[in-house]
């Protein structure tokens, strides 16, 4: 069977689109989180705290404020194969939300958010940053968390009337090889 110029040149355009559609390290498979306020994508085999505790618990999930940052959870996922024999999971990303003050920043709500100096917490980074043309901070430090000493990443964002933080917990020694996964729902991450 003879195929067209036309058809054989569809088929390549095809092809060539398709394929760049993923990121190299993009481990998404077309799961989303959205709500009417938020929404970001999140990688392959990962689940919802709603969708992991009640089907394998058979536990209703309750979202959770954060009283370190004084926010409130806005949505959540996990890594279920991040289990450990002490742990139900170890790798995880929160979104949370607070208010923006008033006559405040960005940044002064960000710089006034964090232990100045304490032991149990130790920056690794403190670093502006810009996401699709907004400006935005991001924290990485080291904190812990009942017995784990986890690594986590937080960006926060400005919406219109709420800062937004996407808060990533690994293990140390789980960090390099889960970043692209945090990137992953960083980057997508959309107010809507």
């Amino acid at each position: 069977m003879k195929i067209s110029s036309y058809a054989f040149i569809f088929l390549m355009v095809l092809t060539v689109s398709i394929s760049g559609c993923a990121h190299h390290g993009d481990e998404v498979n077309g799961e989303e989180y959205r709500t009417g306020e938020i929404f970001f994508q999140y990688p392959a085999g990962w689940n919802t705290f709603y969708e992991f505790w009640s089907s394998d618990f058979n536990f209703n999930y309750t979202p959770h404020n954060y009283p370190d940052l004084d926010t409130e959870e806005v949505a959540g996922v996990l890594d279920p194969a991040s289990s450990t024999p002490h742990e139900k999971y170890t790798t995880w990303v929160k979104v949370y939300k607070k208010s923006l003050p008033a006559g405040s920043s960005l940044e002064s709500v960000f710089s006034a958010s964090y232990p100045q100096n304490s032991s149990s917490f130790k920056i690794i980074t403190n670093t502006s940053v810009e996401i699709r043309g907004n400006n935005s901070y991001e924290l990485v430090y080291q904190k812990y968390r009942g017995e784990n000493l986890y690594q986590v990443k937080d960006v926060w964002f400005a919406g219109r009337e709420n800062v937004y933080i996407i808060s990533c917990w690994t293990l140390p020694l789980n960090y390099q090889k889960n970043e692209n996964k945090f990137q992953v729902i960083i980057d997508s991450f959309t107010v809507l």
